[in-house]
């Protein structure tokens, strides 16, 4: 009994700390704001591969919409911006 206790307290922390760390990398909107991952061929980040819409904010204009595109790769870089601006700051 004591050890299935033990297991699954475990693996509640587990799910806890990837979820904390998933919420953690990718900074959520504000109202107004996007968070798009921008996917890269390669470390230089010079060839975009592809496109991920990961969040919109609350308020504002923003509209419900989703974007996505070509391919996910581990070279990517995360912009928030104001809603329908792709090119927003880093």
């Amino acid at each position: 009994m004591r050890r299935k206790k033990l297991v699954s307290t475990l693996a509640t922390f587990a799910v806890a700390a990837i979820l904390a760390t998933d919420l953690q990398a990718n900074p959520q909107p504000g109202p107004g704001q996007e968070t798009y991952m921008t996917y890269y061929s390669d470390a230089s980040l010079s060839n975009v591969v592809g496109v991920q819409l990961i969040g919109i904010g609350i308020g504002g204009s923003c509209q419900v919409h989703h974007t996505s595109w070509g391919a996910r790769t581990p070279y990517h870089t995360v912009t928030v911006a104001a809603c329908g601006d792709v090119g927003g700051a880093n």
